[in-house]
């Protein structure tokens, strides 16, 4: 019983492991539209575009 009971905690603990990769990875591909404008660390040089590093 407790051999199931370890197989079904790794299914669950690499399943989360590999959700938490790909949303990761989705949101480093959306964040290169806000890099453009507000530079890759979120702190812009521009005085019109606002710095977002500390939101980061």
């Amino acid at each position: 019983m407790s051999k199931y009971i370890f197989i079904i905690s790794l299914t669950f603990f690499f399943s989360n492991q590999v959700i938490a990769d790909s949303s990761y990875d989705r949101g480093k591909e959306k964040s290169v539209t806000c890099s453009a404008c507000h530079g890759g660390d979120g702190n812009s040089e521009n005085k019109y575009v606002p710095k977002v590093s500390w939101s980061i």
